[in-house]
């Protein structure tokens, strides 16, 4: 899964790994329509294996939610332990009473998957 996926490659780069993948890229309606018609416009189509996740992360949408609606499922991945840390977690974590006050973006959560 590539979160903030922009103007990624990977897909049309290396067509014959992502095929043996299900790849989700998610990133802002915007930018995600725009991709999709230039893919198009470039011969190159949305494969099967190609998921294009409009999230508007702006207006509070969740990415985590908007992935499993377009068929991502970490545990049916093949996972054996998946879990959710939010950057307030790591915050708390590592970040507490630093004199700087340097913290993450609370928007930046992290999906923790292993086999």
């Amino acid at each position: 899964m590539l979160l903030g996926a922009g103007l990624d490659t990977f897909a049309q780069r290396r067509p014959e790994l992502a095929a043996q993948l299900r790849v989700f890229e998610v990133d802002q309606p915007g930018t995600q329509a725009w991709k999709r018609r230039r893919l198009t416009e470039l011969g190159y189509g949305i494969p099967d294996w190609l998921r294009l996740v409009p999230v508007d992360f702006e207006a509070g949408a969740s990415w985590r939610q908007e992935a499993a609606a377009a068929g991502f499922d970490a545990r049916a991945a093949g996972f054996a332990d998946v879990r959710h840390v939010s950057g307030r977690d790591m915050n708390e974590r590592y970040f507490a009473g630093r004199p700087d006050g340097l913290r993450m973006s609370t928007g930046e959560d992290f999906l923790i998957a292993t086999t």
